[in-house]
């Protein structure tokens, strides 16, 4: 009777296991989704795209965002936006970034591996927060944000930079004209 028991109670597990994998799958793609439809109707940010002044800057950061860590959860207005301000293009892939868990190349010496990689992204209706890590022989940290309302962009180094509240203070702190 034990083996029985035993038995149904791993293919119970494994069953549980399958409708929790599908569902966290199901969520994903629904929030992709969302976050896609969150930019439609807008115009993409151009290149050689004007600064962002400092007032506005305050007032953009100041607003709510929805915090993503995951690339795929990019919106593809924001990626070609990022990479109209920031000049992708790296090994025939426009976007190019890893997401916070995966290796980034060094000063691009790591064949096939894009140097940069996601720390956060904030996102909402106007405007988009990229802060990402640049590798390199002392790898560093950029924010780009875009706001979508004037077709506007700020990119610079931060620094102790892990979620909005962080660069939130930082810019709060310095002077980014």
């Amino acid at each position: 009777m034990r083996r029985p028991l035993k038995v149904a109670c791993g293919v119970t597990c494994l069953a549980l296991l399958g409708i929790a994998t599908l569902a966290v799958r199901r969520h994903r793609s629904s929030q992709a989704e969302a976050l896609s439809g969150l930019y439609n109707g807008t115009s993409l940010i151009p290149k050689n795209a004007p600064a962002i002044s400092s007032s506005a800057l305050r007032e953009l950061i100041s607003a709510d965002f929805l915090v993503v860590t995951d690339i795929r959860q990019l919106p593809s207005r924001v990626k070609d936006s990022f990479c109209n301000v920031q000049h992708c293009n790296y090994v025939g892939v426009k976007f190019d970034m890893v997401n916070p868990d995966e290796t980034n190349s060094t000063d691009l010496i790591v064949p096939g591996v894009p140097n940069r990689r996601l720390v956060f992204a904030g996102l909402n209706k106007d405007s988009a927060v990229l802060v990402y890590e640049v590798g390199s022989y002392a790898s560093f940290l950029r924010a780009s944000i875009l706001d979508f309302k004037t077709g506007a962009a700020w990119n610079g180094n931060v620094r102790d930079v892990k979620n909005m509240r962080d660069l939130r203070t930082f810019l709060a702190q310095e002077n980014h004209n």
